[in-house]
């Protein structure tokens, strides 16, 4: 069975960065959502490559959120003023948007410990 790492992070923003900067042959990283244990998980699947000498290391970041609810993407967006980080039904003007999908309940090897 796969053995996947969770790695809390402290914000949307540190997510937002995060998934913005990690590319994966040119892909665009895609955050899955759903819930455990009353707990809703927003985040991206990262394979570490090379990690050990049998392959690489699956790691999920995440946030716990409420905020998703009902929403299709995640946005970023650096501005001189800051970053505009946050979830929306469709694309904002000049930010880059990452895909969520919504699992009604997350496979085995995608649950927390």
């Amino acid at each position: 069975m796969i053995k996947v790492e969770f790695v809390e992070l402290e914000s949307l923003g540190d997510l937002g960065r995060l998934v913005s900067t990690t590319r994966i042959d040119e892909s665009i990283p895609q955050l899955y959502c759903f819930e455990y244990e009353g707990e809703r998980y927003v985040g991206f699947l990262y394979f570490s490559p090379s990690f050990t000498e049998n392959g690489s290391l699956p790691i999920f970041f995440y946030i716990k959120s409420s905020e998703v609810a009902g929403k299709k993407f995640l946005y970023y967006k650096v501005e001189e003023k800051g970053e505009s980080v946050g979830f929306s039904e469709g694309k904002v003007m000049g930010a880059l948007i990452y895909p969520i999908i919504f699992f009604k309940k997350p496979p085995n090897w995608l649950r927390p410990t």
